[in-house]
């Protein structure tokens, strides 16, 4: 059963990335259920962590927060440090919940537990999300510094798609701003472009 597991998720995370999600979900929640059925809690989490990283695209953000701290619970019985992913996702919901100061304090204790793993893909993951939401705060500076962070932590990864989607988010935050960031905006949107 578990290689059942593995491949309903590896179905369901492949059909996420070629954009048809009502296939991911099916084998997403193929894997969860098989999980619960084998009591594998950690296979569980992690699931339920990939499921709500797909829901969120989704926009159902109520069912993101209900998974994630689910998911919390597990990780936190079971003894496991590597929650990075699980609150950068968790803080997105709640930030497109409207609360921002939730979200910044998940953001926080993904960053130290990010860093503290040395997990450096969660770590600009934190920081992408940290980015966003400054953003929203009118904390533009602060926003482009944490931005640029994460680019770096992506660049020495080498992971193009998610170096294209700081630099998206990058002339987001020059678009923000004044008449005056309309180049770095659309030099930003271009960068995005070449990856």
């Amino acid at each position: 059963r578990r290689i059942r597991i593995y491949a309903s998720t590896n179905l369901g995370l492949i059909a996420q990335a070629r954009g048809d999600y009502a296939a991911a979900r099916q084998y997403l929640e193929q894997a969860l259920e098989l999980s619960r059925q084998l009591g594998d809690r950690l296979s569980r989490a992690e699931l339920q962590r990939d499921l709500s990283r797909l829901v969120l695209q989704l926009g159902q953000l109520d069912e993101v927060v209900v998974k994630l701290e689910e998911t919390r619970t597990i990780y936190q019985d079971i003894g496991r440090g590597d929650t990075g992913a699980v609150l950068w996702i968790l803080a997105a919901a709640r930030r497109r919940q409207g609360d921002l100061d939730t979200a910044y304090g998940l953001l926080l204790d993904g960053f130290s537990a990010s860093k503290a793993m040395d997990h450096q893909p969660d770590l600009a993951a934190c920081l992408t999300e940290m980015g966003r939401l400054v953003r929203e705060q009118g904390r533009l500076p602060l926003s482009r510094q944490v931005l640029n962070e994460a680019l770096t932590i992506w660049q020495g990864i080498g992971n193009e798609p998610e170096m294209a989607g700081v630099w998206l988010e990058l002339g987001h935050t020059a678009a923000a701003g004044d008449q005056a960031q309309t180049a770095v905006a659309l030099e930003a949107y271009d960068q995005a472009l070449h990856l």
